[in-house]
């Protein structure tokens, strides 16, 4: 492939119910100005990904104003469900966009999720930013950014 051919190359989507995106922006904007967290349900649709659940967590961070972690209870709950797709969670004060602590925390359950997503938080309105999970070398996963379209 030349450099012309990989800069037009195809961003992947994923597809969110309206009714879904709705549930993790009202639940995000009542854990603000702490970060808040989720699980994504769904599967594979005939062009991607689809998320079609939510299942709102406490974060149970040390410091939920600046990072997340899932409710051990919840996660358990739903770790090993066929419909387990991936997480969300909430930048309070920061872009949609992956931090160092999301990329690090990615390590321990890349192999469990296949979609990730970040809402922004900020100023009464989100921004949702969606991910889809890859391993790139043994036990090292990657995010690639994704296009998130709704749908009815």
């Amino acid at each position: 492939m030349d450099s012309e051919q990989s800069q037009h190359e195809t961003v992947p989507s994923i597809l969110a119910s309206e009714i879904t995106i709705q549930e993790i922006e009202k639940h995000m904007a009542l854990c603000h100005p702490q970060e808040g967290c989720g699980i994504l349900f769904g599967g594979m649709g005939q062009s991607g990904w689809r998320i079609d659940g939510f299942e709102p967590c406490r974060n149970m961070s040390r410091e939920p104003g600046r990072s997340f972690q899932l409710d051990p209870a919840v996660w358990i709950k739903h770790s090993f469900s066929p419909r387990l797709l991936g997480i969300v969670h909430s930048h309070p004060v920061s872009a949609a966009a992956p931090s160092p602590e999301d990329m690090k925390q990615l390590q321990s359950f890349g192999a469990m999720i296949r979609v990730y997503v970040i809402v922004s938080s900020q100023k009464n309105s989100s921004n949702l930013s969606a991910y889809t999970v890859e391993l790139v070398e043994q036990g090292v996963y990657a995010l690639r950014k994704c296009a998130l379209l709704r749908m009815a």
